[in-house]
């Protein structure tokens, strides 16, 4: 009679036990169409605020999840979804009223926006339409970046006014030649003045910053915008300061011609490129015939060309300075502690950590014009 109760009993278990992963199944059913349903009525309201905005005739330009320029090789192709963002502004942005769509976006570096702002601003050549903004529904800091680099104020055509004042982030800012260059150099200053350095320290490690800054701008004038223009040779420069971590990041970006285009006709490129690479220099002469800059264009890829124009003084002659002007760009990683560079043009990357070696490497797409960026430790 036991051994028949407990039998009984057993089926009883297996029954309920079966019922209880049928409601658990259910439930998860249930879960996962509330999720979906959730996800997709977000979808709906933002279609129809979209649909609402401009009568519904606005052009969207959807800006990506991840907007970064660095990330050259990952699975989920970053700088190439980034660039065709970039080429979608370009394209449309002025001809007709555009919504930027950033609901979806989750990440926003420093090194995109100044290029996105610098390619906006441009695109008011396109014609008188401008647009609006859609903000992503959560994450503070894309929200932040684009309402302290006046990028909203920008795509929506409101007048803008610099302020230099800020602790943390700066606006980006236009400028050409020398215009609010003096202002930008004055506020890094402030910032990494320290007290605990003599005078003399301040002003020495003053001076590497701004030197770098300089350099760069003049090789936007001299080499960027050819046949333009003083006034047509724009910049645009973004500087955000962490306090936490006691980081600065700049960058400085040009929409010219690009690093490939230019450097192969500076005097120093040949001498620099035989004495760096004297292997690869001989096999390029056999293949050429001679000796000449065109040879270079035709076998040395745009990397290579990103990479010789941040090579140091290696010719031996006095030209480097006004010829490459990279010795100051390169000092200001080198002669801090844990400093990063990173300059891009054309098809090529060009990446240097102070205390290693030099990285460059192709880029899948191509980047219009040039930037240079630096992430450097102050007060370290």
């Amino acid at each position: 009679m036991k051994k028949q109760d407990s039998c009984q009993a057993s089926r009883f278990n297996a029954i309920a036990l079966k019922r209880f992963k049928r409601r658990l199944k259910s439930k998860l059913k249930s879960k996962q169409r509330r999720r979906g349903q959730s996800r997709s009525n977000l979808k709906n309201k933002t279609d129809h605020v979209k649909a609402k905005i401009f009568g519904g005739k606005g052009y969207v330009i959807s800006a990506p999840r991840y907007i970064s320029i660095y990330e050259v090789n990952d699975n989920v192709n970053t700088y190439v979804a980034t660039m065709k963002f970039v080429e979608d502004i370009r394209q449309n942005y002025g001809k007709r009223k555009c919504i930027f769509d950033f609901s979806a976006t989750e990440c926003f570096t420093a090194a995109s926006l100044v290029v996105i702002y610098a390619t906006i601003e441009e695109a008011y050549n396109n014609g008188d339409e401008r647009g609006v903004v859609l903000l992503p529904k959560s994450g503070r800091i894309v929200k932040d970046m684009i309402a302290l680099s006046n990028l909203r104020m920008l795509i929506e055509g409101k007048n803008i006014t610099y302020t230099l004042s800020g602790d943390e982030f700066l606006p980006v800012i236009t400028g050409h030649g020398r215009v609010h260059l003096e202002e930008i150099m004055d506020h890094i200053q402030k910032k990494i003045y320290d007290d605990n350095l003599t005078d003399k320290e301040n002003a020495e490690q003053e001076y590497v910053y701004c030197d770098a800054v300089s350099e760069t701008v003049h090789n936007v004038g001299a080499h960027a915008y050819p046949n333009r223009r003083d006034e047509e040779k724009k910049w645009w420069v973004l500087c955000h300061f962490d306090v936490n971590e006691r980081q600065l990041y700049l960058a400085i970006y040009d929409s010219g011609v690009g690093i490939p285009k230019t450097v192969v006709k500076n005097p120093w490129f040949t001498p620099a490129y035989k004495k760096q690479y004297p292997i690869e220099y001989k096999e390029l002469i056999k293949r050429s015939g001679g000796e000449t800059n065109f040879l270079f264009v035709k076998y040395i890829s745009e990397a290579q060309m990103v990479g010789m124009s941040m090579v140091g003084d290696v010719t031996g002659t006095k030209m480097s300075k006004h010829g490459q002007g990279s010795k100051s760009i390169i000092a200001l990683v080198k002669e801090t502690s844990d400093g990063k560079l990173w300059v891009f043009s054309g098809r090529g990357m060009y990446n240097a950590v102070s205390n290693e070696a030099a990285v460059v490497c192709e880029l899948p797409e191509t980047f219009q014009g040039t930037l240079v960026q630096w992430n450097i430790n102050y007060h370290a």
